[in-house]
């Protein structure tokens, strides 16, 4: 067996490893023993028996190798010179890089006789390829004289100069030879089914086309999962948006607060006052029996009948003058002259023929006649009139030529819905309120209640108000309900500058200070400023909490002036 070259070991192979990422690769000593040459060279960690290490090295590096030159020793034993490995220094203590044993073949060092007196020198050239192993470059170790291996090295220099420079220009003009001088076709760079267009010319293959709609598709699938969860995906929380105050209460079933219940007290005791006032009013000087609106509606009641009224207010007695009166009516009495004449009449009223019976008379008096007097008559119809009506009832247009019937029974669902809007109005008289009329009354109690809009002045440049802001003002109560937009974003600003107005005499006694919404935009809350607004009218917004990028500002007030 000779020698081979050296072997890479695993653990070389590892230290080779670290010393492409790193740079840097510390050879610290040549070893030497006289082992029998082991199965596998690559497994071994150290020599099969070890004789001496060699640490006074010589290490001279070139363009991609590493020559590592040593003196043999002077030792007191002879020995053969079997294995040679070169170890290198690592963080986890020194490794056996490479390995070499010729086996049967080794040669015999004697030191004891002073036959093998003569120096000897080892020259490893180690150089890195890109299988990541390192060779020898004679699979030999040479033992040769200090003047024979000087002169050998002379002669293999020039050599070696003369072939760098004959190769240095060859490998320059073949590098200068840009026409493909080693014919290297398409299919041996494996880039045959390749197309020749530029980057920005290929088209999107089937296989990118595959996974752009995958991608499309669980895109769209995540991002639709998103909009469509409805379990605050975000798991924003009431203090968040600055209404951990607020409970979760409908509009329905929100309670009184305290200031609106104040502000309700105030109104019932100025509306009971006037209500009680005009009562008042309304009963001074009127009888014991008739100063309540329950004794009214009593008479009225009582005396439906329009005659029957009449006859309650004038009596049923004529006086003396008019019994005179009615004596001296010489039409409606006769004289002796007249009683006389027609007492002879008596034949002609004898004449049957002439004059009717009395059956006869019954029966054309229960004839109604077309014009005159239907005091007495009676006429026949369904009638939609109630005592208690609970609803409205619909009456169809009165037309010409109508039968009695009819008309009476319109006649009678008008006196149902007359009474069935008495029971809607009540009793309470308002002849004092309003002129009389409803309308007059409800536009009166209506004074002072009516919504009036006030003006708002924006006054900080690059402020403008955006969507609906409405400042009301109802009897005392001031409503804001301002939009506002700032293009540049609201930010901590002094309470001095103004942001927006209204006139002075819609301002609170003293200054109010309050939240605000602030959002990216029209759509969006991101959290809370604070507003401002002092006794003069001016109004002013800052982002306090330094939210970024807010635009939108909403405000929701209301106080008392």
């Amino acid at each position: 067996m000779a020698w081979t070259g050296l072997t890479l070991t695993v653990d070389g192979r590892n230290v080779l490893n670290e010393a492409q990422v790193s740079g840097k690769m510390n050879i610290i000593s040549i070893v030497v023993g006289d082992g029998a040459a082991p199965a596998n060279f690559s497994t071994r960690k150290e020599l099969v028996h070890r004789l001496y290490e060699i640490t006074d090295l010589k290490v001279d590096l070139g363009d991609g190798e590493c020559t590592v030159t040593a003196d043999i020793p002077q030792v007191n034993y002879d020995y053969y010179f079997r294995e040679i490995g070169v170890v290198v220094a690592t963080d986890r203590g020194n490794v056996l890089y490479v390995y070499d044993n010729c086996g049967d073949s080794a040669q015999y060092i004697v030191s004891t006789t002073g036959v093998e007196s003569t120096r000897k020198r080892i020259r490893l050239l180690l150089r890195i390829s890109d299988v990541a192993e390192i060779t020898v470059s004679n699979p030999s170790i040479l033992y040769v004289g200090y003047v024979d291996y000087e002169q050998t090295v002379g002669r293999l220099e020039d050599a070696v100069d003369a072939a760098k420079e004959e190769a240095a220009g060859a490998l320059e003009a073949h590098a200068k030879d840009a026409d493909n001088p080693h014919k290297v076709s398409r299919k041996q760079l494996n880039v045959d089914r390749i197309d020749n267009t530029a980057d920005m010319d290929k088209p999107v293959s089937k296989a990118q086309s595959a996974a752009i709609d995958a991608v499309k598709r669980l895109l769209s699938d995540s991002i639709k999962n998103h909009v469509e969860d409805t379990d605050n995906p975000h798991k924003l929380t009431k203090a968040q948006v600055g209404l951990d105050k607020v409970n979760n209460t409908s509009d329905t079933d929100k309670p009184v607060s305290a200031a609106q219940q104040a502000a309700l007290e105030a109104l019932y005791e100025q509306m009971a006052s006037y209500t009680r006032q005009k009562i008042a009013d309304l009963i001074n000087g009127a009888p014991s029996n008739l100063d309540t609106l329950k004794e009214v509606s009593d008479a009225i009641a009582a005396h439906k009948n329009i005659m029957d009224a009449l006859n309650e207010a004038i009596g049923k007695k004529a006086n003396a003058a008019e019994f005179d009166s009615h004596t001296k009516d010489t039409t409606k009495h006769i004289t002796a002259a007249e009683r006389t004449k027609w007492n002879g009449a008596a034949e002609h009223i004898s004449d049957t023929v002439k004059h009717i019976t009395a059956a006869e008379r019954t029966k054309w008096n229960a004839k109604m006649e077309t014009t005159g007097d239907s005091a007495n008559n009676t006429a026949a119809f369904t009638s939609g009139d109630a005592a208690s009506p609970t609803g409205w009832a619909d009456i169809g247009v009165v037309a010409s030529g109508e039968k009695h019937s009819s008309l009476f029974r319109k006649m009678s669902l008008a006196v149902k819905n007359l009474r069935y809007l008495y029971k809607v109005i009540g009793t309470t008289n308002i002849s004092a309120i309003g002129g009389g009329t409803l309308t007059g009354a409800i536009n009166a109690l209506n004074t002072g209640l009516e919504k009036k809009h006030i003006p708002v002045t924006v006054i900080k440049e690059g402020v403008i108000e955006s969507g609906p802001s409405r400042i009301t003002i109802s009897g005392n109560i001031v409503t804001l309900n301002l939009n506002l937009w700032k293009e540049s974003g609201w930010v901590i600003e002094p309470k001095d500058e103004v942001t927006a107005k209204i006139p002075k005499e819609y301002a609170p006694e003293a200054e109010i200070v309050d939240i605000c919404i602030l959002g990216k935009s029209s759509y969006e809350v991101n959290g809370i400023g604070y507003f401002y607004i002092n006794n003069e009218g001016n109004m002013h917004i800052s982002n306090k909490l330094n939210l970024s990028s807010v635009r939108m500002a909403r405000v929701n007030l209301s106080y008392e002036i």
